[in-house]
């Protein structure tokens, strides 16, 4: 468009027509231009796949990654109760184009088939370029599994989870949330936690046990404590100068005081029950070695009387031959 109108200004030109080009600009159509601008604009790609999680956060001042909570929000409203969703796999030809409107900015789904957005999603975590929870933090994980036992291993995952930097528990919390509600759905989609395992701890590179964990115990594991800050004293003020200060307390000061009570209750305990142990273990000896005397007393006292019996015997039998020779 703007060609032709440049080529109809130079014709008039020609003619010796008394209009300028400067008015023939003025006449363009204003929409024309700017439509040939945006089909001529190009894009600042924002690569996600294959890109620290930490960067991506920064870059946009989020919480979570744009490109996870797009997919999920999806997810949630078109496909909790598709068969097979997360386990199933999207079109690969869709996938990618997926992934290079995304990573123009675009994160509009709409019509999209949701086992290919699944399938994004998971590409996201593989592609990581590392783990959301580290190789030392699995290990350390798969001890407290192996050797713990009851509450002592959720609150054990807690205080792992809590130390994770901010941007991986937030994403752990999102998409642990997440799969909760796949699996509320089980009963259509047929993904029940035990088929969420088998398709995200090879996808999260995780040992088997703490997503189950976590989506178990979720509103224990990811609960931020809520921090009670007493009233700020006004300044100046002769009332709260001098006055005693509130003690600013949070759930997880509280909960720190359960744990130490509980180890200590566990603690005494078990030092309750090893002296009973070791009290039980003098007593049965003690009741063996009196079972040994007693036997052995016995045996003497019976080597005694088989000796009384035979010197009677034996008596006896001299009588008896006395009485024959006479």
């Amino acid at each position: 468009m703007v060609l032709e109108e440049l080529a109809v200004t130079a014709k008039m030109q020609k003619s010796g027509s008394k209009t300028t080009v400067s008015s023939a600009m003025k006449s363009l159509d204003i929409n024309d231009v700017e439509s040939n601008k945006k089909e001529h604009q190009v894009f600042e790609p924002r690569p996600y796949f294959g890109v620290s999680l930490s960067s991506i956060v920064e870059r946009e001042g989020s919480e979570v990654p744009n490109m996870v909570v797009k997919c999920t929000d999806f997810l949630e409203k078109t496909a909790l109760d598709e068969e097979g969703i997360l386990r199933l796999s999207g079109s690969t030809v869709e996938i990618q184009e997926i992934r290079d409107k995304i990573e123009q900015g675009n994160f509009d789904f709409t019509g999209r088939d949701p086992h290919a957005v699944a399938g994004i999603l998971k590409s996201f975590f593989r592609e990581l370029p590392e783990s959301i929870i580290s190789q030392e933090i699995n290990n350390g994980i798969a001890a407290v599994l192996t050797y713990g036992e009851g509450q002592e291993v959720i609150d054990e995952i807690k205080n792992i989870f809590d130390s994770l930097p901010k941007p991986n528990f937030n994403l752990l919390k999102h998409l642990t949330s997440f799969l909760v509600k796949i699996s509320s759905h089980s009963d259509k989609n047929k993904m029940n936690t035990n088929n969420l395992l088998r398709v995200m701890t090879p996808t999260l590179n995780v040992i088997p046990g703490i997503i189950s964990l976590a989506m178990v115990n979720f509103d224990y594991i990811f609960a931020v404590p809520a921090v009670v800050v007493s009233e700020t004293p006004v300044v100046g003020s002769s009332e709260n100068k001098d006055g005693p200060k509130e003690e600013i307390k949070s759930d997880s000061e509280e909960s720190s005081k359960k744990k130490k009570k509980h180890h200590k209750h566990k603690k005494d305990k078990d030092k309750e029950s090893s002296g009973t142990r070791e009290k039980k273990h003098k007593k049965e000896k003690k009741s063996k070695k009196e079972g040994s005397l007693a036997e052995s007393e016995g045996s003497e006292s019976t080597k005694k009387e088989e000796s009384a019996n035979k010197e009677e015997t034996q008596e006896r039998e001299k009588v008896e031959k006395g009485g024959k020779f006479s």
